[in-house]
């Protein structure tokens, strides 16, 4: 389904998260209302699909109590049994790297930055700032597309910390597994996200992950196990 499982009343949508109060005020108290009236047919095509479906895969066990509970509302637990969790696999390039390649002081931010709502990229720069500021033995490199973005946040800061992060844009995939498997902590300040499948190959190449406590994130920092 790439989703969370929050299909609608009585939970939001995640995409509510990404409205911004500041600049759209009356758009996004309407979507919240919207969102927020207990009326089925705001949900009731997405149960229709479960319905037709012979199943419906969700991207982490948050995601599929969140479905299970909307069934439920609606009186449809029979449909209950449909919703399957299967998570996202890891591409095998990730599994090709040497396990033993030595770590260095060093966070990550893999995104496309250009979808700053969902990604939540002034967020993401601000706070790596500040981390730089306070460790000043680390660096950082933050990857993906939306170079012009990145610096145009950055243009607004002019601190000496910037000397030790580097933005790189988008990487291909085998090189930007092997910086993954050579930095110690992978941010990902996320909004919304299905599953992360950036998070999942950190962990496999033994980075921490740090990030928003939304479904997928929070299985895979695994109550601490490999996160926060």
């Amino acid at each position: 389904a790439d989703s969370d499982g929050t299909l609608g009343y009585p939970l939001v949508p995640n995409y509510l998260r990404t409205l911004s109060w500041r600049a759209e005020p009356l758009r996004t108290f309407l979507r919240h209302a919207k969102w927020r009236f207990p009326v089925r047919r705001h949900v009731g095509k997405k149960i229709e699909q479960i319905e037709m479906a012979d199943a419906v895969i969700v991207e982490s066990p948050k995601a599929r109590i969140n479905i299970l509970s909307i069934l439920k509302h609606w009186k449809c637990e029979h449909l209950s049994s449909k919703v399957r969790f299967v998570p996202n696999p890891v591409a095998p390039d990730v599994f090709a790297l040497d396990a033993m390649v030595a770590k260095k002081k060093l966070v990550m931010a893999v995104g496309r930055w250009e979808d700053f709502g969902p990604k939540n990229t002034h967020v993401m720069v601000r706070s790596i700032i500040e981390f730089l500021q306070i460790c000043k033995d680390y660096q950082a490199i933050i990857v993906g597309s939306g170079n012009e973005v990145i610096n145009h946040i950055l243009k607004n800061h002019n601190i000496d910390s910037l000397r030790r992060l580097n933005v790189l844009g988008a990487l291909d995939h085998g090189l930007l597994a092997e910086r993954l498997a050579e930095a110690q902590i992978l941010f990902l300040p996320s909004r919304m996200e299905s599953f992360g499948i950036v998070a999942a190959e950190a962990l496999c190449v033994g980075c921490s992950i740090a990030a928003t406590p939304i479904e997928s994130l929070e299985y895979l920092a695994a109550d601490g196990f490999s996160g926060t």
